[in-house]
């Protein structure tokens, strides 16, 4: 699938999609949704979730996700 295809099926722009891949920024939480839906990759959201931790952590070193914050993430993500 093209980027331009996949842009077009999930409602956002190319450009975002080229920001995504190239690993510049991240999808929402509605974009990563759309996206899983689109590619039939229902684990996408709790890999990007992941990802997205361990960015902040390497940004703030000192940074954990509480567990009562990774179980309302894991329970969001298996909704």
């Amino acid at each position: 699938m093209t980027q331009e295809a996949l842009a077009e099926r999930i409602g956002c722009s190319v450009d975002a999609i080229c920001t995504w891949e190239r690993g510049a920024r991240f999808p929402n939480l509605q974009s990563i949704d759309a996206l899983a839906d689109c590619l039939q990759a229902p684990w996408l959201a709790s890999m990007c979730l992941r990802e997205q931790s361990e960015a902040l952590a390497e940004l703030v070193p000192d940074f954990t996700v509480a567990r009562p914050v990774a179980e309302a993430a894991a329970h969001f993500i298996s909704c």
